[in-house]
């Protein structure tokens, strides 16, 4: 399965043994709170906090699993440039929250990947309720004031 424009279903990125890697849905799964406790987030890593912290678009529940289980979420959303009609940007009010951030890099690494051999043009995340702050090899940061 793909990302596609009308995204009823996002599907799974996972390595070739199928065990680890990001699980990427339109609706929030039922364990989303459990999850949301296991990997220490936060208010913007919440459903109330997508719609108080992101521009209007698709929401994206994004799960990482870990050979252990869950071991980082992260909830966003899609949305279209005034240029396109495709929803190829993607916006996360705040990092993902992780169990461990020292694996935390690797897991956004991760995360853009799946999300760009998805069709995302752009990956934005904010800094709200970071609980550490990722470095993503290549990648554009910018400081904020």
């Amino acid at each position: 399965m793909e990302l596609v424009d009308s995204a009823r279903v996002i599907t799974n990125h996972r390595d070739a043994a199928g065990d680890t890697g990001w699980d990427l849905a339109p609706a929030c799964p039922p364990e989303w709170r459990d999850w949301l406790e296991h990997c220490d987030g936060g208010f913007f890593h919440s459903p109330p906090g997508l719609k108080a912290g992101a521009p209007s678009g698709e929401p994206l529940y994004c799960v990482h699993r870990g050979p252990t289980g869950v071991d980082g979420i992260a909830v966003g959303v899609r949305h279209a440039c005034r240029l396109s009609r495709r929803a190829r940007h993607v916006y996360f009010p705040s990092a993902p929250a992780v169990r461990d951030a020292h694996q935390g890099s690797i897991i956004v690494q991760e995360l853009v990947t799946a999300l760009r051999d998805r069709g995302a043009a752009e990956v934005v995340m904010d800094s709200f309720d970071a609980g550490w702050c990722p470095h993503v090899p290549g990648a554009a940061a910018s400081s904020r004031r």
